[in-house]
């Protein structure tokens, strides 16, 4: 049966192909039929139903997304979550470490000397050193932010302590005092810090006699060394930024069931994919016109340019085109 009517329409249209203009003519027209033809079988796979829909009342069925898209608002709050749960970066200068080391060992071995000098004098029986000439022995051997910011008589009980026991004393306070500078101390837990070196020293097995000059000295060797790193935090923030996958909303995701209260967040995404927005409809449709135009515009120019050696008429070509499609759909 469409051998014989395809054999009827080639035979109609071979009598009516002379002119140029009937040819035209006899070209386009069949493609229009065919391009409307193909806009009424795939128009519904680009409509989008849409609902009308409020804020805050319950969903009268189950809505699912007709598309995948990316939901970019719920993207940059879960990017804004992440970098705000980012801590800043700070770096501990080893300089200031360092530093405040050597002025504990600076204290001590001056007084170490001091002593072996005292003890060279006792040697060539010469008189001992009063405790205002080992102060200012000391001053003349330690650098002046020690003797300006430490009192003098932190330095004399010192001075008064057998020197094994001072040993012992020193390693404590050496311990400790490194510890907590190359953990890092910031402004903000400098106070805490200080008084967690000075209950190590308190709670140690040294006599009381040398706790007491050693606890002094905690507020003189403590200082903040860990400052914020601008450029490293901001990089730590880039990285968590990037490590974000982007939320989707993909195609027959249910985004509202029915009973469920429509919240603003759900409102969002009904949006977003276009369900409560009539007007979002045109643009699938125009695209799809505009697809179908350029099809048959190929078409056309295909279609005349065979016609110039060919017997067939172009209104043939165009026949068996849509027949093919017919008999697809």
């Amino acid at each position: 049966m469409g051998g014989f009517i395809l054999n009827k329409w080639i035979q109609g249209f071979k009598k009516s192909s002379n002119g140029t203009k009937s040819k035209w003519l006899k070209i386009i027209l069949p493609m229009f039929a065919l391009g409307m033809f193909f806009l009424l079988v795939t128009i519904n796979n680009v409509f989008t139903e849409t609902y009308k829909i409020e804020k805050f009342n319950r969903s009268k069925e189950t809505i699912r997304s007709p598309i995948t898209i990316e939901n970019t608002d719920e993207t940059k709050r879960k990017i804004r979550e992440t970098i705000q749960s980012v801590g800043d970066r700070y770096d501990v200068s080893e300089e200031l470490t360092e530093e405040r080391i050597n002025f504990l060992n600076e204290i001590f071995e001056a007084i170490s000397k001091i002593e072996k000098d005292e003890e060279d004098k006792g040697d060539k029986e010469e008189k001992s050193l009063t405790k205002q000439e080992k102060l200012q022995s000391f001053r003349e051997i330690v650098s002046s932010e020690i003797t300006n910011k430490i009192d003098e008589e932190v330095f004399i009980q010192l001075m008064e302590i057998a020197a094994k026991e001072r040993e012992e004393g020193k390693s404590v306070i050496s311990a400790a005092t490194e510890e907590a500078l190359k953990e890092g101390v910031r402004v903000e837990n400098l106070e805490s810090t200080v008084t967690d070196v000075k209950q190590a020293i308190k709670y140690s097995d040294l006599s009381s006699d040398l706790k007491r000059p050693l606890t002094s000295l905690i507020d003189f060797l403590i200082v903040e060394n860990s400052f914020f790193d601008a450029e490293e935090t901001m990089e730590a923030r880039k990285k968590a930024a990037n490590s974000i996958e982007p939320v989707m909303i993909r195609a027959g995701e249910i985004i509202v069931r029915e009973g469920q209260v429509i919240t603003n967040e759900k409102y969002e995404e009904l949006e977003l994919v276009g369900l409560l927005n009539k007007e979002r409809n045109l643009y699938p449709v125009l695209g799809l016109i505009l697809l179908i135009l350029l099809i048959t515009g190929i078409i056309i120019h295909e279609t005349a340019s065979i016609c110039r050696y060919s017997r067939i008429n172009a209104c043939s070509y165009i026949f068996i085109y849509g027949y093919i499609h017919l008999l697809y759909y």
